[in-house]
């Protein structure tokens, strides 16, 4: 099984050259879809996908940046300093108690009248009103962060939509024969 004669020696590069004129056709066909697969669609095929794409990349920008609202408020705080105070529903000890607040809550100011203030729990939930005497106020600075979801998020999904089937719009696809045939024809005219 020694040497290889000159005939052999050249079907094998014969061999070798045939498979890698056939692995470079198929490796360039796989890096032309891999580089751009917008080169496999219609001409409205890529332009809705870049539209719709380019309105995807849009709403999502705005569900994070316009849909948020910060706000920096300034206002009274109260802070109950005794162990359980009543809070109550009007500025009279006759009238009904909402809540019991205990030292250290904290609530917002709403107003004064006399000797009662008007209170509002931090999260909105509650509001009263409380005996002056039984809490210290302070002027406090709270961040509010509010994030709203609008309609961004719905433009999202439908431009996500749009762009997967803009992605299925191909091109037709063309028969090898036909096209072997207006070659032959064009060449025949010429």
């Amino acid at each position: 099984m020694g040497d290889l004669t000159v005939v052999q020696k050249k079907e094998v590069a014969k061999g070798a050259q045939a498979m890698g004129s056939i692995a470079g056709r198929y490796a360039k066909k796989r890096s032309d879809q891999l580089i751009s697969p917008l080169s496999t669609l219609s001409f409205w095929g890529k332009i809705l996908a870049v539209l719709a794409f380019g309105a995807a990349v849009a709403s999502a920008g705005l569900m994070i940046f316009d849909a948020s609202h910060i706000a920096i408020n300034s206002g009274q705080v109260g802070t109950v300093t005794r162990n359980t105070v009543n809070v109550r529903q009007g500025p009279t000890t006759n009238s009904g108690i909402v809540t019991r607040a205990h030292s250290g809550d904290r609530y917002n100011i709403v107003s004064s009248s006399g000797k009662w203030t008007r209170i509002r729990s931090t999260d909105g939930r509650m509001s009263g009103w409380i005996a002056s005497s039984l809490i210290n106020t302070s002027t406090a600075k709270t961040l509010i962060y509010r994030y709203e979801m609008r309609g961004y998020a719905l433009y999202f999904i439908i431009a996500m939509i749009v762009v997967f089937f803009s992605l299925r719009m191909k091109r037709a696809p063309v028969d090898p024969k036909q096209q072997r045939a207006e070659t032959l024809l064009m060449n025949n005219d010429s």
